[in-house]
């Protein structure tokens, strides 16, 4: 939202109208009033009181880039689960779907397969979680 925008409230009532209309109004969601820079202190001050769970920035003088950036890593991360799978060579489409839809912590080639820790939505752990290795053995060393 352009926070020196005279209409930015309308705005937001606008967009959340139709988050609605789409079927994504319950859909968590970040948001974010740019050009802060143009805001005196004072209306700075009541934006930050009216929308505490905003996150303010200027593209033009890169402040409150950081925040935005750990707010969207924090959100981002929200309902992923940590997995480790060791997936067979055979099933290269599951490899493929822990890098698209997951966040790779770790990727190491064994004799039997792929193994991956990663951090990914519920429904991706659903499909990999047969694959997870055995606790207490070496992963990849079963013969």
């Amino acid at each position: 939202m352009d926070a020196s925008h005279p209409k930015a409230k309308a705005h937001i009532a606008a967009v959340n109208e139709v988050l609605e209309e789409i079927g994504a109004a319950g859909r968590p969601s970040v948001l974010v009033f740019n050009k802060c820079d143009r805001l005196d202190a004072r209306e700075l001050a009541r934006l930050r009181e009216s929308s505490r769970n905003a996150v303010l920035i200027s593209a033009a003088t890169g402040a409150g880039i950081p925040d935005l950036l750990t707010r969207l890593g924090t959100e981002a991360a929200r309902g992923e689960i940590a997995v480790t799978a060791l997936v067979p060579y055979t099933s290269g489409e599951l490899v493929q779907l822990l890098h698209e839809r997951g966040r790779i912590i770790s990727e190491e080639y064994t004799p039997t397969g792929t193994l991956i820790t990663a951090r990914v939505p519920a429904s991706v752990a659903a499909r990999v979680a047969a694959l997870q290795p055995p606790p207490g053995e070496p992963p990849g060393d079963e013969a």
